[in-house]
């Protein structure tokens, strides 16, 4: 079957290794000429760098079809390499213009949606037959990704784009992710319930599952870090004496063949008054279904009808906080919940984010992957996902405990966090700045910076060399430890290795506005809006709501 579907690739990557096997063998007959090179070896030497891929056709779907085949039934796990849009045999993509749609409001929503046909057809078809797949993307250009990413959400799986390889950041992001699929703690072939007390029901699940019942999720894989929003809807009056209790039962089959339920079980009170209900709400919750909101927007109704629908949201929550939880009148200043004060930032920073953000400056596959992180991340992650970490460095010297690694619990203790706001960056300043959503860490330097604050950075008197001539390796090391903290501690979504830009104050123009475009409190692109702005907004209308 293989042969009869992808004859002429087959062909085609036959002569391709071919050919790698003799470039094998000439480098193999010359290592007495590298003998001195292989002595100094380098962490470069250990990069993994990826031949560049046989020119022609990719048949993408004929390798799905095939390996569904082998596993139909006994089911298991595919991890799927891809380079380009499928162009040849089963699965064959005709390449959309969303040129004409992407930023197109009318238009939008469309591309948003997979392409009917092969690959929603036979992800359903392997999620039932308990097949799960992992997908690592090596696209340099525009690759369908919401088409092909069907194979991962609805079985369970996970997917990694790479947008232009570059072996020396990616390189352990590919091992992280590969590692990840092959030894992270799983379960298959699961089945996960979610029940709940009288006079509660369960409206819907928001995630990558398979869904042949309302009641249950279907996944061919879960992993410990899948992460699933719950819908519940009110069915009746519930007695504030009484307490409710939420079960989600989860039945799966372990790497070693065992089949296990998990259970968890929350009691919680109930109460009765918008003060109480106020006083417990959990800000990572709510912030988690605000995104999982805004993203089955997007796709129904495009990402400018969902970042209206992000600010309305807030609107009617602070607006019954008014109503009901405050006393006078207030039309002054803006009431908000005290564990719900951020709330207004963090749904700005999704509406900034790739997955929502105006225009069409994030390539549209980006914002694709964007969208799936967020439906899988868990919650511990997201507002750092959302809301960059931003360090002041330059007053490292006057603080000795900062940077150092406690021997106990291998934390470092890390310089207090700032705002993302252009009004605190200072010439004489040296800035850390971790964009998760690009995988990026920038070290913005200001143009003033003193001989003093760089010697405790960088340990060289001039700050102007960094990035030239002094590199990471020649950083103190309390700012290595830092750094290396910030992207493989807890809330790190990268694998342990981000690409390090440094950024030269007034030289690096076009880095240095990707550096500011994290800036979310502020008109950070044209027609954002500052968060001083929407609170300013808010307040307004909020007031115009309660003297009606």
């Amino acid at each position: 079957y293989a042969q009869d579907v992808a004859d002429d690739e087959a062909a085609q990557h036959s002569q391709y290794y071919t050919q790698m096997q003799q470039r094998q063998g000439q480098q193999s007959r010359s290592t007495d000429k590298n003998n001195a090179a292989t002595n100094k070896k380098d962490k470069k030497d250990e990069d993994v760098i990826l031949p560049p891929p046989p020119q022609g056709e990719a048949c993408f779907g004929a390798a799905v079809k095939i390996a569904s085949l082998i596993l139909s039934e006994s089911g298991g796990k595919v991890i799927l390499t891809g380079s380009k849009l499928p162009t040849k045999g089963l699965g064959t993509i005709k390449v959309r213009d969303i040129t004409k749609m992407y930023g197109v409001e009318a238009e939008e929503k469309n591309i948003y949606r997979p392409i009917d046909g092969f690959y929603p057809t036979i992800a359903t078809e392997c999620a039932k037959r308990q097949i799960s797949f992992d997908l690592l993307m090596f696209a340099n250009e525009y690759c369908e990704l919401q088409t092909i990413g069907q194979l991962c959400h609805l079985t369970g799986g996970s997917q990694v784009l790479f947008r232009n390889y570059d072996p020396h950041y990616d390189t352990h992001r590919l091992h992280a992710a590969i590692d990840a699929s092959l030894t992270q703690e799983a379960g298959y072939a699961a089945i996960l319930r979610v029940r709940c007390s009288t006079g509660l029901r369960i409206k819907g699940y928001h995630g990558h599952f398979l869904s042949q019942d309302p009641h249950d999720m279907d996944l061919a894989s879960v992993t410990g870090s899948s992460t699933f929003m719950v819908d519940l809807q009110h069915e009746n009056v519930l007695d504030a004496k009484q307490h409710t209790y939420i079960q989600a039962a989860l039945l799966y089959t372990t790497r070693s063949g065992r089949r296990r339920v998990r259970v968890h079980t929350l009691k919680m009170p109930i109460c009765n008054t918008y003060v109480s209900l106020f006083r417990n709400l959990d800000l990572e919750a709510c912030t988690f279904a605000v995104v999982k909101d805004a993203i089955h927007d997007v796709v129904n109704k495009g990402p400018t009808v969902a970042r209206t629908n992000i600010t309305d949201r807030i609107l009617k929550l602070l607006t019954a906080y008014r109503r009901h939880c405050s006393t006078g009148t207030h039309s002054g200043q803006l009431l908000m919940p005290e564990l719900l004060k951020l709330l207004p930032l963090f749904s700005l920073a999704i509406m900034k984010s790739d997955a929502l953000v105006a225009g069409t400056m994030t390539p549209f596959d980006d914002r694709i992957q964007n969208i799936f992180d967020l439906l899988t991340m868990p919650s511990y992650r997201l507002l750092p996902f959302l809301y960059p970490r931003f360090y002041a460095l330059h007053n490292l010297y006057a603080h000795t405990s900062v940077g150092v690694i406690n021997p106990t619990n291998g934390a470092v203790l890390m310089p207090p966090l700032m705002q993302l706001t252009a009004d605190t960056v200072m010439m004489y300043g040296v800035y850390l700045l971790h964009d998760q959503q690009a995988r990026i860490l920038y070290i913005w330097i200001g143009s003033q910076v003193t001989a003093k604050a760089s010697m405790a950075l960088f340990d060289c008197e001039d700050a102007k060399s960094v990035g030239s001539s002094v590199h990471f390796e020649q950083f103190s090391s309390r700012l290595q430890n830092i750094i290396n903290y910030v992207i493989s501690g807890p809330g790190a979504v990268s694998g342990g290795k981000d690409k390090m830009m440094i950024v030269h104050e007034g030289k690096d123009k076009g880095i240095e506005e990707a550096f500011f475009r994290n800036m979310v409190e502020d008109e950070n692109f044209p027609g954002a809006k500052s968060y001083s702005d929407l609170l300013c907004d808010l307040h307004k209308k909020i007031n115009s709501s309660v003297s009606k």
